[in-house]
């Protein structure tokens, strides 16, 4: 397995010149976004290097394939498997079936399935929040309850459907 969940060299890009990040972004539209933005920040790809350095040994074969376009819902999932361990928890996975077994012992498991949801694409997705760079750009906004919702009840339904 690779040494760095990264396995593109997108160049390192200073967080605030966000015209550059964005152009590799663009120029990359198979990728997700997020993939792009993490890899070319030097600390946020040292810290998901560091993460991945230890939840290699339980990631399925398509892990590193399916975290360029599903990044986030990918690294929810590493997180995961990383705060587990990290607290003396006895971890599983199969590359199959739900995500993690943590074995308290032999008669008691526990199952956990990670999953994150998208923004979506249709009217009901989650619109893009402003972020403001500057203090005078801060404006209030709406959060969209309602898209929300949906979304986390989308994301819950693919994955009830998925296992049963």
């Amino acid at each position: 397995m690779s040494k760095s969940i990264f396995t593109d060299n997108f160049p390192i890009i200073n967080s605030k010149n966000n015209d550059e990040l964005q152009k590799v972004i663009q120029a990359n539209p198979e990728y997700d976004p997020y993939y792009i933005r993490s890899c070319c920040d030097k600390e946020v790809k040292k810290m998901f290097d560091y993460f991945w350095k230890i939840y290699q040994p339980f990631a399925d074969r398509h892990f590193l394939a399916d975290c360029k376009k599903h990044f986030h819902q990918r690294t929810w999932e590493m997180y995961l498997g990383v705060v587990f361990m990290e607290n003396g928890l006895n971890i599983s996975s199969s590359g199959k079936g739900p995500d993690f077994v943590i074995n308290k012992d032999k008669e008691n498991k526990i199952f956990i399935e990670a999953t994150a949801c998208e923004r979506g694409k249709s009217e009901d997705a989650v619109p893009q929040e402003f972020l403001a760079t500057k203090p005078e750009e801060i404006k209030m906004q709406n959060v969209p309850y309602d898209e929300m919702m949906m979304r986390l009840t989308n994301s819950l339904d693919s994955k009830y459907k998925k296992i049963y």
